[in-house]
């Protein structure tokens, strides 16, 4: 006949049971599983065992049963060392799970993975043994001492039952262990996530190697071929200068990075509690949201970095085309002029030369950039830091000058003294600029206020990251919370039916473009349609080349568009023109558009102040829009934050000159200089605040303090014509100008334009464009307006 075991008997059997598993055989996450099916029996056969074992307390208040010493043991001396085994079984599979993300991780090696697991279980085997040898060994001490075992066991008979608070710390550990084992499948598909993410980075750190790789090979055979055929046969050296410049491609890195990047991030989980320490009998847990905090640590951290990476880039291309082509035009040149007479291989190649050498340089700054976004992958981007007690999982780090600028406000009064010792010294400083300034001539003052509006070029790291330009994410926005609001009511009548047309109008650098995009990324991710002139566009596998006709990439549109409504971003209208479509042709066809289909498609147009007050008195171009959002001004206050936003990306301490700390009071009078001086304008301030820090070390930047200058009243009637053109097309070229202003063009126009040249008031681009130089734009839209030209 089967003997029949105790309930202690049938723990002991589930707990043997349980540390006899070999879960060190399995694979990692069926280990996971095991030991979390394993902890959870153990737990409830501890919860069976003592709901047994109370009966009997609660039968003897009856007197129908008497309670054992071994009853008495159990509950007031076992108990807590079968608690703390549980606790220990919650623990290893903790760590577990902390190992496990470790090893994905790659932070610790196979070896030492394979030690942990042994270990464990061999700790977890001998805690076992203890616990079942635990009761009789304390049985045998209370035989052997009678007096001490009545004393306790008359104490214990006064004392509460403590298996109500035993039961509940039970089935805390039960569900805890099941917690811990469930985030298994999420740490491990957030941390792939992670890997791909980091391979989206690297892999376009390593196109860009291979490009520049790919242009300086151009360069050295292209550099191969003129030295070959210098001599003999030098009429062919145009036509291959011409089919090399062909094989450069314009590419789009950031669009291609972001769109990898953003299927990248949506495989990230949202807002989730992640078990990340243990403390005592507790288990620490934090409320982490994956994909919020991923996303704002690379825009902040990896970004900017990258961004800087595709300029250098973007510029090594560029100035491979402008080597090619001015070699090509030279070659030219010498072909008509002395064909009898060969080139000198020397003298062509040494655009080529120099663009190597060049190249090497920025080569050695590109591996800098790629060095310090592998050390910062490495250091912070892993799944096993939300383990971290100490830090935030992917904490974003601002450096401890700004902290200082937001925490002490109130520290203009130290400055008071110094401030007043300073006014003697500084009058007599301005009554020296006053006659230096009478005998500057005004085409003087042009060149200081363009030299004045400069980047400075030892700071070329900082200022290129401080003016990151285009949308690279929401970290770097600041303010705008109006108008944000007014475009998500806008969005949300227009999806119920109603007319949706925006018109975003202000001056240069008023961020009217990274508005759009907020605008875009936001409300239409994945449907957004980008109108630019002169390019391409694709809707449901068919291409269209927009050419500069508006109304027919519109009529493309409505034709092959996306099944779900779109948004269509027209950024700058004004480059929308040629001889063949003027602004006024592709303006009607835009109203007449947005007119027919404003109801099932979103229109966002962008345009300058001067385009947009021309057009409303030709078309009334506010009526056709459902709202018109003016740009052109942000507080001192949000001009203050996105300063602070991005200098902090640069990882660089502002101090002063002499390198000390700077105050907070200090601070604010620079911003509110470069506030007053920009005049609100969001990206001049940017600009003038990047352009007057300098470099003092690898570390350290300081304000310069100099005078910001006016642009100074140049403009005559000829010159005001031209520059009223250039302001409503934004761009053109000499040839237009002709077209446009006739025969009276020369001389009369062409002296003119050579004179705004002269000065750095118009730039030529290398493809022939003409257009205001951009320190220069807003300062020449206000002397227009105030002479009545706009």
């Amino acid at each position: 006949m089967e003997q029949v075991q105790s309930p202690l008997e049938e723990f002991y059997t589930t707990l043997e049971k349980a540390t006899q598993m070999s879960w060190t055989e399995l694979e990692p996450k069926q280990q996971s599983i095991a030991l979390s099916t394993l902890g959870q029996q153990l737990c409830q056969a501890l919860i069976t065992l003592g709901d047994q074992r109370a009966q009997v307390f609660s039968s003897s208040k009856e007197g129908a049963v008497e309670v054992q010493r071994e009853d008495y043991l159990f509950f007031y001396r076992w108990l807590a060392a079968g608690k703390s085994f549980l606790l220990l079984w919650r623990n290893t599979t903790f760590e577990h799970l902390h190992a496990q993300m470790l090893s994905l991780d790659a932070e610790i090696k196979e070896e030492s993975w394979q030690r942990w697991q042994h270990a464990s279980n061999q700790n977890l085997t001998d805690a076992a043994t203890e616990l079942k040898n635990l009761l009789p060994e304390l049985d045998a001490e209370f035989t052997a001492s009678p007096k001490m075992a009545a004393k306790m066991m008359d104490a214990w008979k006064h004392q509460a039952l403590p298996w109500p608070v035993y039961r509940e710390q039970i089935g805390t550990i039960t569900t805890q262990i099941r917690d811990i084992a469930a985030k298994q499948d999420l740490l491990g598909q957030n941390s792939t996530a992670l890997q791909k993410i980091r391979k989206i980075i690297l892999d376009d750190i390593h196109t860009v190697v291979a490009e520049i790789d790919q242009l300086k090979e151009i360069a050295q055979e292209a550099n191969t071929y003129i030295e070959e055929n210098a001599s003999e046969a030098r009429t062919r050296i145009p036509m291959y200068l011409e089919n090399q410049e062909s094989q450069i491609s314009q590419q789009k890195l950031g669009k291609r990075f972001n769109l990898s990047l953003e299927k990248g991030l949506e495989a990230l989980a949202g807002e989730t509690l992640v078990p990340v320490a243990i403390s005592g009998a507790a288990l620490q847990v934090k409320e982490i949201n994956f994909r919020r905090y991923i996303s704002r640590w690379l825009d902040s951290e990896t970004l900017p970095l990258l961004y800087e990476v595709w300029e250098l880039t973007t510029n090594i291309r560029n100035n491979l085309k402008m080597a090619l082509i001015n070699i090509r035009n030279r070659a030219i040149l010498l072909n008509s002029e002395s064909p009898e007479r060969g080139m000198v291989s020397e003298d062509l190649c040494q655009p080529l030369q120099s663009f190597l050498i060049q190249t090497t340089d920025r080569e050695k700054e590109l591996q800098k950039l790629h060095e310090l976004i592998h050390s910062r992958l490495d250091e912070n981007f892993k799944l096993s830091n939300v383990f971290n007690e100490s830090n935030f999982f992917l904490e974003v780090p601002l450096q401890s000058t700004i902290n200082q600028f937001r925490d002490n406000q109130n520290q203009l009064l130290l400055n008071l003294t110094r401030w007043w010792r300073n006014q003697r010294k500084r009058i007599r400083r301005w009554l020296t600029s006053v006659q230096a300034e009478d005998a500057l001539s005004v085409s003087e003052k042009v060149v200081r206020y363009i030299e004045n509006h400069a980047p400075p070029a030892n700071n070329q790291a900082y200022t290129s990251i401080f003016l990151t330009k285009g949308y690279i994410g929401e970290s770097f926005w600041v303010g705008r919370k109006a108008e944000l609001q007014r475009i998500a009511t806008l969005v949300k009548h227009w999806r119920k039916g109603y007319r949706g047309a925006v018109l975003l109008r202000g001056d240069r650098f008023s961020g009217k473009s990274l508005f759009g995009d907020l605008v875009s990324n936001r409300y239409f991710p994945n449907e957004t349609i980008r109108l630019l002139p002169n390019s391409f566009i694709s809707l449901q596998g068919r291409t269209f080349e927009t050419t500069f006709d508006l109304g027919a990439a519109l009529e493309f549109i409505s034709k092959y568009r996306f099944e779900q409504p779109p948004l269509v971003w027209l950024d700058d209208l004004e480059l929308w023109h040629d001889p063949a479509c003027t602004i006024h042709q592709n303006t009607k066809a835009l109203l007449r558009h947005m007119d027919h289909h404003a109801g099932s498609i979103f229109y966002l147009v962008a345009a300058a102040n001067p385009l947009c007050d021309y057009l409303e008195n030709n078309h009334e171009l506010s009526r056709h829009f459902q709202a018109t959002l003016q740009l052109d001004i942000m507080s001192q206050e949000e001009v203050q934050q996105a300063i602070l936003i991005r200098h902090g990306a640069t990882h660089k301490s502002l101090v002063t000159k002499e390198g000390e700390t700077l105050e907070p009071s200090a601070f604010q009078l620079a911003v509110s200089r470069v506030y007053r001086a920009s005049g609100g304008n969001i990206g001049e301030a940017l600009n003038l605040w990047a352009y007057h820090t300098q470099r003092r070390n690898e570390e350290q930047v300081y304000q310069m303090g100099a005078n910001f200058f006016q642009l100074p009243n140049f403009i005559e009637a000829d010159q005001a014509l031209l520059l009223r053109t250039l302001l409503l097309e934004k761009r053109t070229t000499e040839y237009r100008l002709r077209k446009r202003f006739g025969p009276a063009f020369s001389p009369r126009y062409a002296e003119a334009l050579l004179r705004l040249l002269g000065v750095g008031l118009l730039t030529r681009h290398l493809d022939g464009w003409l257009e205001i130089n951009e320190a220069a734009a807003n300062g020449v839209i206000r002397q227009l307006k105030n002479k009545q030209y706009l």
